[in-house]
């Protein structure tokens, strides 16, 4: 299902129906319905080693550097299904997250948002558009809300009730497509967190 709203765009779909994959072209020209995924090498985006955060797809990384959230160790905010629950949580290494389907990394808003903990760049926290993977006990909700701080961010994923959620790349990377409507972008992104057919 989609939504849209004066700042806001959501698609809201069910955990079985989402899968991670490698794009290496924006969502309206590849024609598929999502949002952009993790962080990547913005001038190589079709090459599956320039995915910089974890992303899995059927239990695997979809490139070399996708296993992990950060090469150094640190611990970043994974949204993943195993098939019978949604699970957010800080790990490094997907193998944390037992029998994992599907993950995506990000910065954790919810349930535990600690800027700190991250590391992330400061560019990252600005404010621009961003783009949110959550989830509540039934369905999953991919987000990009416009021009909005990390703390408006939070809000709005507490305003439908998701108890976990992931900001994911954003800025000129956030998009969102579904059957044609939503936020477009010119940047050719590396992954995407994608509905099935």
């Amino acid at each position: 299902m989609y939504f849209a709203y004066p700042n806001l765009y959501m698609i809201k779909g069910k955990p079985q129906n989402i899968e991670v994959v490698l794009l290496g072209n924006t969502l309206h020209r590849a024609n598929v319905n999502g949002i952009n995924g993790t962080f990547f090498d913005t001038p190589r985006p079709t090459l599956p080693q320039s995915c910089w955060g974890l992303a899995v797809n059927e239990g695997k990384p979809i490139g070399p550097n996708a296993y992990l959230t950060h090469w150094k160790g640190t611990k970043r905010g994974t949204v993943a299904w195993n098939g019978n629950k949604m699970i957010c949580q800080r790990i490094n290494h997907y193998r944390e997250i037992p029998d994992m389907i599907w993950g995506i990394s990000g910065v954790m808003l919810l349930p535990d948002y600690n800027r700190w903990a991250e590391k992330y760049l400061s560019d990252v926290y600005r404010r621009t558009n961003h783009t949110v993977i959550g989830f509540n006990r039934d369905d999953v909700y991919l987000m990009v809300q416009k021009n909005c701080t990390m703390t408006q961010l939070i809000k709005t994923c507490k305003k439908f009730g998701l108890e976990g959620a992931v900001s994911l790349d954003g800025g000129g990377s956030s998009q969102l497509r579904f059957n044609g409507k939503g936020l477009t972008s010119s940047r050719r992104i590396n992954s995407a967190v994608v509905l099935k057919g």
